[in-house]
């Protein structure tokens, strides 16, 4: 599958006690996007997010977008080497 692309990003603004992971991990099962969301002792959230090149987009577009709650100021991503056999999208502790 060469299409399948992983990145890992950083995101700043009101990211934390938000709701953020979970409205992550929400919409990348929604997008069969595989990875992990972490709350960062600076207030920073970050992530590594796997799938397609479409969905990510499509996820970071929503991740952005926000809610009512959410406010992503930066979202910031590189590309890094996928993980095989990686089966679901969970919030690290």
């Amino acid at each position: 599958m060469t299409d399948v692309k992983r990145y890992k990003a950083t995101l700043t603004g009101r990211v934390q006690g938000v709701g953020l992971r979970f409205f992550t991990m929400e919409n990348a099962n929604k997008l069969n996007i595989t990875g992990w969301v972490k709350n960062m002792a600076d207030g920073t959230v970050t992530m590594e997010m796997q799938g397609k090149d479409s969905a990510i987009t499509e996820l970071v577009n929503i991740i952005k977008k926000g809610n009512f709650i959410i406010k992503v100021e930066t979202f910031t991503a590189e590309e890094i080497a996928v993980v095989e056999g990686e089966k679901a999208f969970i919030i690290k502790n």
